[in-house]
């Protein structure tokens, strides 16, 4: 992963990984084995930040944030069904647009993006999915806490064959989380919910 200030105000980041199975936007064949991770380009204001392009959305704490951060060397099954299972157009990499802001200790985040994950090209790919965020953060000298939820509402589609988490209709799904941390110690809790129309 590349990524620079480009002025004051903007940024970009550019990823790759080679070799990573059927994973990510591929470059060129069906057969290719370097895939897109992540293609951004933001703009920083005093209100928030604006970004456009290609990353993972607030959704899946465990698949969006860096696997710098990860605790455990595998994914949980709940991470593994909304991520590549039946659930799998929730979570994972989306082009589209996304704000992030912070006002004091709240945080919050919206997001405009294509419906399927990593599958640009797809016949059924026409319409867009929303994604919003929202938390806050307690600190002090020793203890972080921050509580929130992530949100996301896919409108789906009458296709049987992409549909999303089983459903042909339009989908939503809730995370409610906490993080706790002090000095090395880092405890991080959520839970996945997910629903919606016409079962397939």
């Amino acid at each position: 992963s590349v990524k620079g200030e480009l002025t004051d105000d903007w940024s970009a980041e550019v990823g790759f990984e080679i070799d990573s199975g059927d994973k990510g936007g591929k470059l060129g064949s069906e057969n290719s084995t370097i895939f897109v991770d992540k293609a951004i380009i933001s703009y920083k204001t005093d209100f928030g930040k604006l970004t456009a392009g290609y990353q993972k959305p607030a959704f899946v704490m465990e698949e969006y944030q860096s696997s710098k951060t990860q605790l455990c060397i595998e994914q949980s099954i709940a991470t593994a069904y909304f991520t590549n299972l039946a659930g799998g157009s929730l979570a994972g990499r989306h082009g589209g647009v996304w704000w992030d802001g912070k006002v004091s200790g709240l945080k919050y985040g919206v997001a405009i993006t294509n419906q399927y994950k990593e599958d640009m090209n797809k016949d059924q790919n026409d319409g867009v999915a929303f994604y919003g965020n929202l938390g806050y953060e307690f600190k002090n000298d020793s203890l972080k806490i921050e509580v929130g939820v992530n949100g996301v509402y896919n409108p789906g589609n009458d296709d049987e064959d992409a549909a999303v988490a089983g459903l042909a209709g339009a989908v939503y799904g809730l995370e409610p989380f906490a993080k706790i941390s002090s000095g090395g110690f880092q405890a991080i809790v959520d839970g996945l919910y997910a629903d919606g129309d016409d079962d397939v």
